[in-house]
């Protein structure tokens, strides 16, 4: 997912870290002398933390120092650069991309990507999540590799849950007065509500926030809110797009589930996400919140963060499954990607296959995922929370073990949903593959902040609901129509 919060500077931190082999400092990358050296161009986009800016800076120093002699990869930090994609030229973008997933599609349909699979290794390729690979692959060819997946979670604050009487719910059966343990046990949306009530009216909790008792990151705006929430869709039994329709999306059952998070919104923390707040959380990174509905990058700075007394309390945080809207529980998948620029040479695909051979590694995966133990005064310098792409380096990896916060994340993307499926017995849900995924994700994210504002100040009608999916419906409709259905 494209990370939404404000952009920070390139923090350089000289410390050599081990991968593939050598061990080289974090420093500035600088141009090769020799001629007959095949340079080439690496955007990273570096998202919104020091800790992936370094792990890219990282990588592209890796691959100077293996090839040096033969490639050269020259890199820059390019700000909103899923924007920069969609918009500039085939002939002016660079020859490796970290791009996000949906919008491979549209990259590769417009001619500005190229298929990778000549230039990576085979065993590369066979190594990535098998819905990874489906959502990277674009009219039979596949067009990226990928280091992460991203996921979404419901991170609790377990002091302030059990100051409500809400505790962990373990084996037995979940109810609104504990805490589920598994995607299959993922409370209702009724139960959910309930959640928020209790919360609601605990003196100790109520004081905290000035009545919000949970957070959603609506703050975020841009393209999590179709990130975030699509999650709502699919649980409802819903796909976003069928035949090249959004059609699909007029069902009782999405009108129900919309209408049931519509109701959650006055008791919703509308800062959080904010850049105010840093992206972080806000109320419940200071340890004023009992629950957070957030992404997997949120979770280094909660380590580190007052909800977890500054690092003291790490056992503090806690992660639920999203919960369940009539048709299971669901949750996000796929993230950021490595490309290939259609208009590179043939030497060039070759030195950026090479590259995407290091991005995809299951050595770099755990070292960007969650440091590869290295660390300073306890925290991970890499590290940004998400689940590795590759099955191989989601073992490896400690929080998403059982008992790390990240378990249920890591479990829902072991058993994600078929793309363009949705079914009862899966729980991540690739968001949708096509090249109209940007119309998509302007619709979607449309409906939803609307749903947010109208929600917050009270009930939403029914009709209220299905005039917001309506409209939601025909921009996606005319998208699709506008490009000839993709032909």
């Amino acid at each position: 997912m494209r990370k939404l919060a404000a952009r920070r500077s390139l923090v350089t931190v000289a410390v050599g870290v081990t991968l593939l082999g050598s061990s080289i400092p974090i420093v500035a990358s600088s141009a090769a002398s020799a001629a007959s050296v095949t340079q080439i161009t690496v955007w990273g986009s570096g998202g919104d933390q020091t800790a992936e800016i370094n792990g890219i800076q990282y990588a592209v120093n890796e691959f100077n120092h293996l090839y040096k002699g033969k490639y050269h990869a020259n890199l820059t930090f390019v700000p909103n650069i899923t924007t920069v994609q969609e918009t500039a030229n085939a002939a002016a973008e660079a020859t490796v991309m970290e791009g996000d997933g949906p919008t491979l599609s549209y990259l590769a349909y417009s001619g500005k990507i190229a298929p990778v699979a000549n230039y990576v290794a085979a065993s590369s390729v066979k190594a990535q999540s098998k819905y990874i690979l489906g959502q990277d692959t674009y009219r039979g060819h596949l067009y990226a590799m990928a280091t992460i997946n991203g996921t979404l979670t419901i991170y609790g604050n377990k002091k302030l849950l059990n100051e409500a009487g809400i505790t962990s719910c373990a084996n037995g059966p979940t109810t609104a007065t504990c805490y589920p343990a598994s995607w299959s046990k993922a409370w209702t949306s009724a139960q959910f509500g309930q959640v928020l009530k209790t919360l609601a009216v605990n003196p100790t909790i109520a004081k905290l926030d000035s009545g919000a008792v949970w957070g959603a990151n609506i703050a975020y705006g841009g393209e999590y809110e179709a990130y975030g929430f699509l999650p709502v869709l699919n649980s409802a039994g819903s796909t976003v797009v069928s035949n090249n329709s959004a059609n699909v999306l007029k069902t009782p059952a999405v009108y129900r589930a919309l209408s049931s998070f519509a109701s959650w919104m006055p008791l919703n923390d509308q800062n959080a996400g904010s850049a105010t707040t840093g992206g972080d959380g806000g109320a419940f990174a200071a340890g004023n919140e009992p629950l957070l509905w957030g992404g997997h990058w949120q979770l280094p700075s909660f380590n580190a963060g007052a909800v977890t007394n500054n690092g003291a309390d790490k056992g503090n945080v806690v992660g639920i499954p999203l919960p369940n809207f009539g048709y299971g529980a669901k949750d996000g998948a796929g993230s950021n990607v490595w490309e290939i620029g259609a208009n590179a040479s043939t030497p060039q695909k070759q030195a950026a296959g090479a590259f995407l051979n290091i991005v995809s590694s299951p050595s770099f995966q755990v070292l960007y995922t969650y440091g590869n133990g290295q660390t300073s005064k306890g925290v991970a310098l890499y590290g940004d929370g998400a689940i590795p792409a590759d099955p191989a380096a989601v073992a490896l990896d400690p929080t998403v073990k059982p008992g790390g916060v990240l378990y249920n994340a890591a479990q829902a993307e072991v058993n994600a949903c078929p793309a363009g499926k949705i079914l009862t017995t899966c729980f991540a849900v690739p968001r949708p593959v096509t090249p109209a995924y940007p119309g998509i994700d302007q619709a979607i994210s449309t409906m939803f902040s609307s749903l947010f504002s109208q929600g917050a100040q009270g009930p939403v009608s029914s009709s209220t609901v299905q005039s917001l999916v309506a409209t939601a419906v025909d921009s996606i409709n005319s998208y699709y129509q506008q490009f000839n259905n993709f032909k």
